[in-house]
């Protein structure tokens, strides 16, 4: 019988207290499915930060019963490790995950990596990379929309290559491989990070990155940057968004969109040969929202 299908069924986030949980779980057949479940905002921080205006999305089980293989407190949005609310994120790997269930301390997790400064919340994005050095290892994104590093809170998003893990242990974001630098203070660069999977054919895997705040368009029109493998290969430390050190740009349309909020991969979904991507700007049409579908811009 071939292995069963590993799926992340929900990660659920209280903003109000930085606590949550995610379960991940084993499908034992094509036909489960999971639903999508909208929670609206139930206020804002007390400090009126844009991170806790944002809408909740939770994923929960349908259909044929799936067994739950692993229950993981998230608790460290707000780790204080690396400065109050600096933040961290955790990589668990499947070998270190008991096939009869139960729980998972993260603090023993094969690696963790720390947030760069106090309120960088660190972790409040994270996705698989896909490989963007074709080197036959997966690497990982990380983001930090407030970090400070081009003004306040104009975030930043980190790339780990997998073959920098090494044997892991607890690792500082100030050494990922690559940091990519917010443009301007309140951009929330890293607010949503994705593999966009091969978008232009190359064999690498290519990235995105969001940025909702940002302004170019209007106020909070937002943006997200398409940043091609083959570019982070040849980069150095930092990409600098403001320098334009991305390969495309989706802009927003309209002041409040906060295009680039929500972004993924979308596969190949016109079977051209080439990767396409979804976009979401929740406060389209008074914050009905909206999601793009966006081919690949070698189509």
């Amino acid at each position: 019988m071939p292995a069963p299908d590993l799926a992340l069924v929900t990660s659920q986030i209280r903003y109000d207290l930085k606590i949550g949980r995610a379960w991940l779980a084993v499908f034992d057949s094509p036909q489960d499915t999971a639903v999508l479940e909208y929670h609206a905002p139930q206020g804002v921080r007390g400090d009126g930060a844009f991170r806790s205006e944002r809408p909740r999305l939770v994923l929960r089980l349908a259909g044929a019963p799936a067994r739950i293989l692993a229950d993981m407190d998230l608790t460290d949005e707000g780790d204080d490790g690396g400065g109050t609310n600096a933040g961290k994120a955790y990589l668990v790997v499947a070998a270190d995950l008991s096939t009869s269930g139960g729980s998972t301390d993260l603090g023993t997790a094969f690696c963790s990596f720390q947030g760069e400064a106090a309120r960088d919340y660190a972790g409040d994005a994270l996705s698989s990379a896909g490989d963007v050095d074709a080197d036959g290892y997966a690497d990982l994104l990380i983001g930090a929309a407030e970090n400070d590093a081009a003004g306040a809170d104009a975030g930043k998003a980190y790339l780990v290559l997998g073959a920098s893990l090494g044997s892991g242990g607890s690792l500082s974001l100030a050494g990922a491989d690559i940091a990519i630098v917010g443009a301007a203070a309140n951009d929330a660069t890293g607010r949503s990070v994705a593999d966009a999977g091969d978008v232009d054919g190359d064999g690498r895997d290519d990235i995105l990155v969001g940025a909702p705040g940002n302004d170019t368009e209007g106020s909070n029109a937002g943006v997200t940057y398409l940043i091609f493998g083959v570019t982070l290969s040849a980069a150095g430390a930092s990409l600098d968004m403001a320098a334009a050190d991305y390969d495309y740009v989706y802009l927003g349309d309209d002041d409040d969109d906060y295009a680039g909020f929500a972004t993924s991969g979308a596969g190949d979904v016109n079977g051209d040969g080439y990767a396409d991507m979804l976009f979401g700007a929740y406060g389209v049409s008074s914050e009905f929202g909206r999601v793009y579908l966006w081919p690949s811009p070698g189509d």
